[in-house]
């Protein structure tokens, strides 16, 4: 055994010399007793990566961060509206540098028409924006949408049409005619070129949509669609009917006002200028089974009410003076005129049809420092104004006879309301945003 064993020990430091070098050109021990392991037909042969696309990354640690998370989708509608015993129910709108721009009325409910620039809650916004607000009889908030604007948009006008609720708003380089359905849901947009102001006018069937700039543009306008447009003269566009066979437009220059008819292709049939005369408002009655229109017009004399023939013939006219302001307020329902004229006194008129003085006063509205909104009735009117720093809600009727409610608030904007039980609502600013009020 002893013979043997130089010859062992010989063997046994080959043998480990011959390791040394294996491990020496594999690099690693690991390597030596796993590289006759299975390989998976290869597939575990696949080079690594690393996050530059080196091919020779070595023992790269998976990405084990935590997928960035969603924010939650929360439906905060409806909002009921709180009880209170004064009103039919108080709601109160949290918005941020709100402002209310409209309110309508409809069978399908109550839309507010705001500017705000909410950042959190149900009303949140990305920057400031327009949003429509949907509210039910109870004042309960059924729903809201905003409009998506790329920047800050100034809004110029909405209305409700067969085709939706229209919002007109500009950036100031493009107008936006938006469409939206009355349950919220869709919204179509059309790009128009700038304005600095806008008309908006119902019809039958689609709606016709006045911008002014250097000059008037008027558009007809169907489910999303312009139908057709035509340029128009300058002035305020005070009133458009709709006489099925043609439109009559109504617009109030410098030297006078002018009364148009357009054909259905928004084409000019005709014009007939009043000269000399501010119109004021005017609106479509029937006398005897006859079409006339009752004018109300500043002239240098005065203020005067007059009712014309449809051939808008001065010649054919009757007319009434009122007296010398400096500015009036009117509103019509068909059935008598509201006239509240400011000057060193304000006055107020209530005139019939027949160009009759129905009521005149100097103490009904004595001390109003803003008139707000006029809801007009075939019963008489809802006036929202301001006096002193107390918000009145005034019912006069055709006859003159009145009563009014005080809403103790000051506010610098207030709007009316009716839902479809004919209950009123009245909504108005505050500095946290919108108070809307059930009147009883």
């Amino acid at each position: 055994m002893k013979k043997n064993a130089p010859k062992i020990l010989a063997v046994v430091l080959l043998s480990l010399i011959a390791v040394l070098m294996i491990v020496a050109g594999s690099g690693s021990l690991k390597e030596v007793f796993t590289s006759n392991a299975p390989t998976n037909n290869g597939a575990d042969t696949v080079p690594s990566v690393d996050a530059s696309g080196d091919d020779n990354a070595q023992n790269t640690p998976p990405n084990t961060a935590a997928p960035p998370q969603q924010e939650e989708i929360i439906n905060y509608f409806p909002i009921l509206a709180q009880k209170d015993g004064t009103y039919r129910f108080k709601q109160d709108i949290a918005l941020e540098n709100s402002t209310l721009h409209a309110t309508h009325s409809t069978a399908d409910g109550i839309f507010l028409v705001v500017s705000h620039a909410t950042t959190q809650g149900a009303f949140k916004v990305d920057s400031t924006t327009q949003t429509v607000i949907a509210m039910d009889e109870d004042g309960t908030l059924t729903g809201a949408i905003s409009l998506s604007t790329q920047s800050d948009c100034t809004y110029l006008a909405s209305k409700v049409t067969t085709d939706g609720m229209v919002v007109i708003v500009t950036n100031g380089s493009r107008t936006y005619v938006y469409t939206i359905s009355l349950d919220l849901t869709r919204t179509e947009v059309m790009e128009l070129p700038a304005f600095t102001g806008a008309n908006l006018f119902s019809l039958s069937d689609g709606f016709l949509f006045f911008g002014r700039s250097t000059e008037n543009t008027v558009y007809k306008i169907k489910q999303g669609a312009v139908l057709s447009s035509n340029s128009l003269q300058t002035g305020e566009i005070k009133a458009v009917y709709d006489f099925s066979s043609y439109y009559a437009l109504f617009i109030s220059g410098i030297n006078g006002y002018s009364f148009l008819k357009l054909d259905g292709n928004l084409k000019l049939i005709s014009t007939i200028t009043i000269p000399n005369r501010t119109l004021l408002a005017i609106e479509p009655i029937v006398v005897e089974k006859e079409q006339h229109f009752i004018a109300v017009e500043q002239t240098p004399s005065g203020v005067e009410i007059a009712k014309y023939p449809m051939s808008f013939s001065i010649e054919k006219s009757e007319r009434v003076g009122v007296g010398l302001a400096e500015s009036a307020d009117v509103f019509m329902n068909g059935e008598s005129i509201f006239l509240l004229l400011h000057s060193s006194t304000d006055r107020l008129y209530l005139v019939d049809k027949n160009l009759s003085f129905t009521s005149s006063s100097v103490t009904t509205m004595q001390g109003i420092t803003k008139l707000y909104d006029c809801y007009a009735t075939s019963l008489g009117y809802k006036v929202l104004y301001a006096k002193g720093e107390k918000l009145t809600l005034l019912d006069i009727r055709n006859d003159g006879t009145s009563q009014s409610l005080n809403l103790d608030t000051v506010t610098n904007i207030g709007n009316i309301a009716i839902d479809t039980d004919d209950k009123f609502m009245v909504a108005y600013q505050t500095e946290n945003g919108i108070v809307a009020i059930g009147i009883n």
